[in-house]
């Protein structure tokens, strides 16, 4: 056999419309060709590739249907051969309806975060056709979610403000244990809703490797975990200039190992 079915690739397909309602949806009536997510509170996360009918334009449309007033969140995270994008738009409208942010790192990643009220949009994917070719089985993780306010809670939420963590006192451990013997942390930071979406700075901190230290061959492991649709935390590393951590998402978040350390100083 000869096309996609031969290849076995392990990424699955972009759905063509995601229906957020609090009405029970009913699956009767759709084929195995609707490519449809329907739900009230939504989170699709997944490898994704281009299908073999999209891979000459390499863009992808989702129709978002949205019955209540939600926060929304999509991502893209780590793309084999090309580097992808997305885009937020009301339905047959080219202006965007949210704004799309970029993270710090050494490989494009992308944000899209914002209040949503009811209507139709288009979550589009896309990316650059590379020079070389694209292998069959290229694919890109990707997550999107959609949770109605209406689901929050305000009580947790102002327990949250008030048991806020003192983060002044945080630091880099230094241990030569076993990475096996995990030694967690609980941090808990609110997140303040404003009007327009922005990347803050949470907490910072610096790291020096001696050459004395570089001869133990040392790494640093970073794990973060979050909630992804109302704060998605995040973390990055620098290096004489350059960011150098490829997080990996998790099931919750995010880690990392570097190493071994060079002498110097991260941040």
């Amino acid at each position: 056999e000869v096309g996609p079915a031969a290849w076995l690739c392990e990424s699955s397909r972009l759905p063509a419309k995601i229906v957020q309602t609090p009405k029970p949806w009913s699956t009767d009536k759709l084929s195995s060709t609707d490519h449809l997510v329907a739900g009230r509170s939504i989170w699709v996360r997944d490898r994704f590739g281009f299908p073999p009918d999209e891979v000459a334009d390499m863009e992808h449309k989702i129709e978002l249907e949205v019955s209540e007033p939600c926060v929304f969140r999509a991502t893209t995270h780590h793309s084999d051969g090309v580097d992808v994008f997305i885009a937020l738009t009301k339905k047959d409208e080219t202006q965007r309806a949210c704004k799309t942010f970029k993270h710090p790192g050494p490989v494009p990643r992308q944000t899209i975060f914002c209040m949503l009220q009811p209507g139709t949009y288009t979550l589009t994917f896309f990316a650059d056709y590379p020079l070389g070719g694209l292998h069959p089985c290229s694919d890109f993780f990707a997550q999107i979610a959609l949770r109605p306010t209406a689901l929050a809670n305000e009580d947790k939420t102002q327990q949250c403000v008030a048991a806020a963590s003192d983060l002044s006192s945080l630091q880099v451990q230094r241990s030569l244990a076993l990475t096996t013997t995990p030694q967690w942390k609980s941090i808990k930071i609110p997140v303040t809703f404003e009007s327009t979406p922005a990347t803050v700075s949470v907490w910072s901190s610096g790291i020096t490797i001696t050459d004395e230290d570089a001869l133990q061959r040392l790494f640093l492991r970073l794990v973060l975990h979050s909630d992804y649709i109302s704060s998605d935390l995040r973390f990055q590393v620098r290096f004489e200039g350059k960011y150098i951590a490829d997080t990996q998402v998790t099931s919750h978040g995010y880690a990392d190992m570097i190493g071994p350390l060079d002498p110097g100083t991260y941040y």
